[in-house]
C-alpha cells in the first residue's frame, strides 16, 4: 500500500511540475521591435475621401490626425501613382508630439486616368519603427 502512495504521490508531483513548466513563461521573452510598432499609433484621413475623383488642375488635399501613445519623431506623406508607377514625397516633416495634424497639397497632373493613392508614413522612434496607411483616389486627365 505504501509503494501506491508513494508512486501516485510522485506521478501527481510530476503532473505538477510539468504544468507549471509549459504554463509559466518568463515575461521578459525577446520581442520582434518592429512588433510594437504597429499598434502605437492611428492614422485619421479627413482628406482626401476613399475613391474620390479628380481632375486636370485640381488641388488633392491630404489632411488628417496621427494620435499616439508616445511621442512620434515626424512623418512623410507621399502621393502614388499606381498606374504609371510613380511616386512624389509632397512633405516630409519632423513634427513631434502625440497628437500631430497633417496637411499638403498636391496638384494633378496626368496625362490618362490613373489609380492614385497617398500615403502617410510616421516615424515612431528613433530605432525606424514606422507604422504607415494609404487611401486611394482617382485622377481623371
Amino acid at each position: 500500500m505504501k509503494t501506491f502512495h508513494l508512486r501516485s504521490l510522485i506521478a501527481f508531483f510530476l503532473v505538477l511540475f510539468s504544468f507549471l513548466t509549459v504554463s509559466c513563461k518568463d515575461d521578459d521573452e525577446k520581442v520582434d521591435p518592429k512588433t510594437p510598432a504597429s499598434e502605437a499609433a492611428i492614422i485619421t484621413f479627413t482628406s482626401p475621401a476613399m475613391h474620390s475623383v479628380y481632375n486636370q488642375g485640381q488641388i488633392v488635399t491630404v489632411a488628417g490626425k496621427i494620435e499616439a501613445e508616445k511621442e512620434i519623431h515626424g512623418y512623410k506623406i507621399i502621393i502614388r501613382n499606381k498606374t504609371a508607377n510613380t511616386e512624389t514625397v509632397i512633405k516630409d516633416d519632423h513634427a513631434h508630439g502625440t497628437q500631430v495634424d497633417f496637411s499638403a497639397e498636391w496638384r494633378t497632373q496626368v496625362s490618362q486616368h490613373a489609380d492614385m493613392e497617398a500615403e502617410v508614413i510616421v516615424t515612431l522612434d528613433h530605432n525606424d519603427n514606422t507604422i504607415s496607411k494609404k487611401v486611394g483616389f482617382h485622377c481623371m486627365p
